[in-house]
């Protein structure tokens, strides 16, 4: 992953883990480490942020046998919570998955009780991947794939330097196609939301074109790899 950023405040693109896709017979990947910067770069939307100092990785489209996973929220302490909510394998890795996610922050963004749209299920492009349960509008918001770090309304010009925390139960389910039928919104508040660019019809996948999102989004996210269709 390298910065789209111009100017002589930003380095070359920092080494980055490269993760082999996974085969169906074994259902691992291979990671190479490096020290510059760390990359999210995932199979929902290859949405990355970039934080100086840290590790960088990348994630690619994931083979799983169980879909969807189970994810023990935890309390603020790390003990697991009686809240469980269905999320992918890119989530729950654990060099993935963002402990900031406990049980009363999933609470003030999400209830898997409520009733929604969506589900996660078995998808013949690549893994776990994101479907309607019912009809979804044009321009109906259908789930929060990340939102901003508290802590940026006080870091005034290193705000951006702030991880985006992927949500478990929709940010990282989303598989890339390159005749999408959603894209990403922003709100006020620096959340962001898929949203239909048509009526999607219930049981048809919700997908999302990386490209236009890395578009969007140049300083964190990554286009999709050459050959990636649906």
């Amino acid at each position: 992953f390298g910065s789209s950023h111009s100017g002589s405040r930003f380095k070359p693109a920092p080494p980055q883990i490269n993760v082999a896709k996974n085969t169906p017979r074994t259902g691992f990947a291979r990671f190479e480490f490096g020290s510059q910067g760390m990359v999210m770069w995932t199979s929902a939307l290859l949405l990355a942020c970039l934080v100086p100092g840290t590790l960088s990785w990348s994630v690619g489209r994931a083979w799983q046998v169980n879909c969807p996973m189970d994810y023990d929220v935890p309390w603020d302490g790390g003990k697991p919570s009686p809240l469980h909510i269905n999320s992918v394998a890119n989530f729950l890795e654990p060099v993935v998955q963002d402990r900031w996610w406990t049980e009363p922050r999933v609470e003030q963004y999400f209830s898997p009780d409520n009733p929604k749209s969506w589900k996660i299920a078995p998808s013949k492009i690549a893994g776990c991947g994101v479907f309607a349960t019912q009809k979804i509008a044009k321009g109906s918001r259908i789930g929060i794939v990340w939102v901003k770090d508290p802590r940026a309304k006080d870091a005034g010009p290193f705000a951006n330097l702030l991880p985006r925390h992927f949500t478990p139960w929709f940010g990282r389910a989303v598989n890339h196609c390159n005749m999408p039928d959603t894209h990403l919104e922003e709100d006020d508040q620096g959340a962001v939301y898929t949203v239909a660019s048509r009526d999607i019809e219930e049981g048809e996948e919700v997908t999302g074109d990386y490209n236009e999102a890395a578009r969007q989004f140049p300083a964190l996210v990554k286009p999709a790899p050459a050959g990636w269709t649906c």
